[in-house]
């Protein structure tokens, strides 16, 4: 059997025979003539999965974002495992992150723009202020520099003389 996979949906994952009869019980796939195709039912899960974020994809903002301040205040986990085990504080931002950002070009604008608010408050001198992690995946802290430019951030802030 071969799959036919409409408007580009990506298949989330490597199978069996044994899964795609599953899948068929299921309802998610139907076989059509000598293939197998996704019903309207599989189409709206596989195509939401395809474009999830995943943990590999959360950790460029994990690392990006700073671990502390200057002065010692802790932001976040200093590491993703601890003792072997994904952190409590990586699983909580995950799951927060993943509440509020539901695909990946979401996420990069996400990434974007924590660069731009890094880079900011470095510029200023106010790495000291910035807020913990969860707080500003809570408040969505990334929202006043999405669609901005270090450069932009550099001249808006600087005064007139």
């Amino acid at each position: 059997l071969r799959l036919i996979i409409n408007e580009d949906i990506k298949f989330p994952f490597s199978s069996t025979e044994a899964h795609l009869q599953s899948l068929i019980a299921k309802g998610f796939l139907m076989v059509e003539g000598d293939s197998l195709k996704f019903t309207t039912k599989g189409e709206k899960v596989f195509k939401a999965a395809g474009t999830a974020i995943a943990e590999s994809d959360f950790d460029k903002l994990f690392e990006l974002y700073p671990y502390k301040t200057p002065s010692g205040r802790i932001l976040r986990s200093k590491s993703r495992v601890v003792m072997g085990k994904t952190s409590r504080d990586y699983e909580t931002l995950f799951r927060k992150y993943t509440s509020v950002i539901k695909n990946l070009d979401d996420h990069e604008a996400v990434i974007n723009a924590t660069k731009s608010m890094i880079y900011d408050a470095k510029r200023r001198g106010a790495s000291e202020f910035l807020s913990k992690m969860e707080v500003y995946i809570n408040q969505r802290g990334w929202e006043k520099f999405i669609d901005t430019t270090p450069i932009e951030l550099w001249s808006e802030n600087t005064e007139k003389i």
